[in-house]
């Protein structure tokens, strides 16, 4: 047995390695200097039940601040994705566009960066994701113009590619529905206070959808999904944050 048999993450044994023209199952995401995506999906009319694991090394030639950048497409069939890393040196970007699927996905308990959405007021977050990850996370209603800069691959990593038109002309058309059914508030803008060289060391997700989102936790400790029944006494018996209201539109705000 090679010593790459030994590095292997326990998630593989006991799910099957998927091609990426597959939509279930787990998906080990590797760097891919050629391509504009080192994940790229787009499942069409499939429903999608997905594990991305995140490498705990960095490969030969990756640049140091590239962050593995995912992108999955679906078109209103149920969308879940989780997001499984050993390592917080792994940073990732993850953009999720549909046009009316409902969408889950399972953060890592360490994620540290931004969370935009299309939709705030759909948009849910189990018990795990409050206790661990709310306070590392800053999120809000996705804005074209403040994101633009942000989810360009160029920005993304040191490599020439670009965005596929199809993928650019998927996220165009979502952005201008999305426009029209949410209100507009110039409050939100990620981009205060950081460049985009912040904005490259941390984490990052997009998720564009006219259906519900929900926000999970995928624990780094056990490997796992996260215990619903443990991270619920903690919320119940007052012992973590609370939920945030979304969309937060308070004039001023005062918290001791």
């Amino acid at each position: 047995m090679s010593s790459s048999d030994h590095s292997t993450l326990s998630l593989e044994k006991t799910h099957p390695l998927i091609t990426t023209s597959s939509s279930r199952g787990t998906h080990k995401v590797k760097y891919q200097p050629n391509a504009d995506w080192d994940f790229h999906l787009d499942a069409g009319a499939r429903p999608i039940d997905m594990s991305l694991m995140l490498p705990h090394y960095r490969a030969r030639h990756q640049p140091v601040d590239h962050r593995m950048s995912m992108f999955v497409a679906n078109d209103d069939e149920c969308v879940k994705l989780k997001v499984c890393r050993n390592l917080p040196s792994s940073k990732f970007y993850l953009e999720v566009m549909a046009d009316t699927s409902d969408v889950t996905i399972y953060l890592p308990s360490d994620f540290k960066g931004s969370i935009h959405i299309s939709s705030p007021k759909s948009t849910k977050f189990s018990s795990g994701f409050v206790n661990r990850i709310l306070k590392n996370a800053r999120m809000g209603p996705l804005k074209s113009k403040s994101h633009s800069k942000s989810t360009s691959p160029a920005s993304r990593s040191s490599s020439p590619s670009s965005r596929s038109s199809s993928s650019a002309l998927r996220l165009t058309q979502l952005q201008d529905d999305s426009d029209d059914d949410s209100d507009d508030d110039d409050s939100y803008n990620y981009n205060d206070g950081e460049s985009d060289d912040t904005m490259v060391y941390e984490d990052e997700v997009v998720v564009n959808t006219r259906g519900r989102v929900m926000f999970r936790m995928w624990d780094i400790r056990t490997g796992c999904v996260e215990n619903t029944g443990r991270e619920g006494l903690k919320r119940l018996f007052g012992c973590s944050r609370k939920a945030p209201e979304m969309p937060i539109d308070w004039d001023c705000l005062l918290k001791d």
